[in-house]
């Protein structure tokens, strides 16, 4: 199935004027060094404070992604990897590494010592199948 895109030139064409008129307003005003900047800006008060401000929507992110996303979620799932996952894995190490300890004699290279060792075990198990 191809990939089609439908733009509605409408709306394109509306944003693109939007921003046109945006820019000569912007260059009208400032070009010139007036006054009417700050005029404007004292006539709006609040509304060009929260506007400057990026209706502070960064402020908001900001505790949203720090104090709800890192401290709430991200830091149970830190501790979670570190002492659950990574505890199991450190003992799962632990382990093989004491049964390598222990059982490493066996590997003496003298191959009468395995012969006596496949012969021992095999004995082991014909007398546990017997008798159980």
């Amino acid at each position: 199935m191809p990939f089609e895109a439908h733009i509605n030139l409408f709306v394109a064409g509306m944003s693109v004027v939007v921003a046109v008129i945006g820019i000569i307003i912007a260059t009208i005003l400032y070009a010139k060094g007036s006054d009417k900047p700050a005029q404007m800006a004292k006539s709006l008060g609040g509304f060009y404070t929260a506007t400057l401000n990026k209706f502070y929507l960064d402020e908001v992110w900001m505790f949203i992604t720090q104090s709800v996303i890192f401290k709430m979620i991200c830091e149970p799932i830190k501790w979670f990897d570190r002492h659950i996952i990574g505890g199991a894995m450190d003992g799962l190490a632990w382990v093989t590494q004491k049964a390598s300890s222990t059982i490493k004699s066996l590997q003496s290279g003298q191959v009468q010592f395995y012969a006596w060792v496949f012969v021992a075990g095999s004995i082991a198990i014909a007398a546990l199948v017997l008798f159980l």
